[in-house]
């Protein structure tokens, strides 16, 4: 319900600015950079979660991983994910909202076709199958690492000796 509110809200910010004279390729950059922004920050804001966290991983892991914020390459590879995910996330919303025609929009008499409410429809299923297949398999490979370390040796190790050898 959220989203439909903030949905026709947005449809109908998009009519009024096109009923003022703004063009489809404004309005389009303008999803797309607001798109890029919200991707932008939420990178840095991953970025600091992990750098917070990154000592107490090293510790329970009992390893010693750092981050990589002084080379080049990482801030390309991180440049290059920010714009494709910026692009994939507003490219969808961009091409829609701006394809509205502000009087149907402004009226309120907008009515959907059934195949934007079938690629909806389609997107709602794809993310709850693969979520379904992300815990299913979360749940297969806890159930593996307690069977590995719960299984019998094969052997007793009473009375075992070790020789350590150099």
């Amino acid at each position: 319900a959220i989203a439909s509110i903030s949905f026709s809200h947005r449809a109908k910010e998009v009519g009024i600015r096109k009923s003022i004279g703004s063009l489809r390729s404004q309005l389009e950059s303008q999803i797309l950079s607001e798109s890029f922004l919200i991707v932008t920050l939420s990178f840095f804001v991953a970025i600091d979660l992990v750098l917070v966290s990154l000592s107490n991983f090293n510790q329970l892991a009992d390893t010693q991983i750092s981050f990589p914020y002084t080379q080049a390459g990482f801030w390309l590879l991180a440049l290059s994910f920010i714009l494709l995910t910026s692009f994939l996330a507003g490219s969808y919303p961009a091409l829609y909202l701006s394809s509205f025609q502000p009087i149907k929009v402004l009226k309120g008499n907008r009515q959907n076709g059934q195949a934007a409410a079938g690629f909806r429809k389609v997107l709602v299923i794809l993310q709850f199958t693969f979520s379904v297949i992300l815990i299913i398999g979360t749940l297969v490979v806890e159930r593996q690492i307690q069977y590995t370390g719960n299984r019998p040796l094969g052997y007793n190790d009473n009375g075992l000796i070790m020789i350590e050898i150099t």
